[in-house]
């Protein structure tokens, strides 16, 4: 998989938002640079949005575990979620 100059204006836009926005940046990823991809691609992309690559792999994984009935249910239930919390429980998986 391989990402396009929108895919980094996109990630830099992202990350200057702040980090409100964990699960975004993970989706983000998840589209531009597959787990289990080539690393070099994945580390370009995270230099290029100015991305550390260990906090990269953590929004990725959280926002992969996070699935979309997760997201539904948080969505619903009307109680707010913490991004540390939804990272806590995707470690747990």
């Amino acid at each position: 998989m391989s990402y396009t100059d929108q895919d980094v204006r996109e990630g830099r836009r992202l990350m200057n938002e702040g980090c409100e926005n964990g699960l975004v940046i993970g989706d983000k990823l998840l589209t531009v640079t597959a787990p289990g991809g080539p690393d070099s691609a994945f580390d370009q992309y995270c230099d290029e949005i100015s991305l550390n690559p260990k906090t990269a792999r953590q929004y990725r994984h959280t926002a992969r575990m996070c699935t979309p009935p997760v997201r539904q249910l948080l969505a619903v239930s009307g109680v707010h979620v913490s991004y540390s919390a939804l990272r806590e429980g995707a470690r747990l998986s």
